[in-house]
């Protein structure tokens, strides 16, 4: 269900990396990339203080929308180091879109993506050791009574950044 990491493993090595390239026409001017500077030199130091932060930057046809989010397991420095990281690769690494990195997302775009859900948005890590030796009835119901009851942690009053983690063990 899950992929473990230690700190010490991710902080010598390059973070995992996914790009999203959604559909549509971007014509990439020198007005919008100065835009997208601008807006992630903005988004940085907020994301870093609160896990979160969502700008705009320029003016139509040049205007750009964007978001980072770290993620709830990380640390003020965590975020801030994937967030710098983040907002430094993106356009060179992802062709002027979104990053996602082990401890934040980065995204931006000329569309007004800004508290609109979007299930294009999805990233999986799979397990690689062998399903096959597991009943697919308790490996299901496993898995929704451990996603019920990190979805009640995370949404929970204590939870202020909405995150939760968790584990459950399977025996073939």
């Amino acid at each position: 269900l899950a992929t473990t990491i230690s700190k010490a493993e991710t902080a010598n090595r390059s973070p995992f990396s996914v790009c999203y390239v959604p559909p549509g026409d971007y014509n990439v001017s020198a007005i919008y990339l100065q835009n997208v500077n601008s807006l992630l030199l903005a988004l940085r130091p907020n994301a870093s203080l609160t896990g979160f932060a969502a700008g705009v930057a320029g003016q139509p046809p040049n205007r750009v929308y964007g978001t980072a989010l770290c993620f709830g397991d990380a640390s003020s420095v965590d975020c801030r180091g994937c967030i710098d990281k983040a907002t430094e690769g993106t356009s060179s690494l992802c062709g002027s879109r979104q990053m996602w990195y082990d401890h934040c997302v980065v995204r931006y775009s000329p569309s007004n993506f800004l508290g609109v859900a979007d299930a294009e948005l999805i990233a999986g890590i799979y397990n690689t050791n062998n399903p096959a030796a597991l009943d697919r009835a308790v490996f299901n119901q496993q898995l929704v009574r451990l996603l019920s009851n990190l979805t009640a942690i995370a949404t929970g009053s204590r939870s202020r950044l909405m995150f939760a983690a968790g584990d459950t063990y399977l025996t073939a």
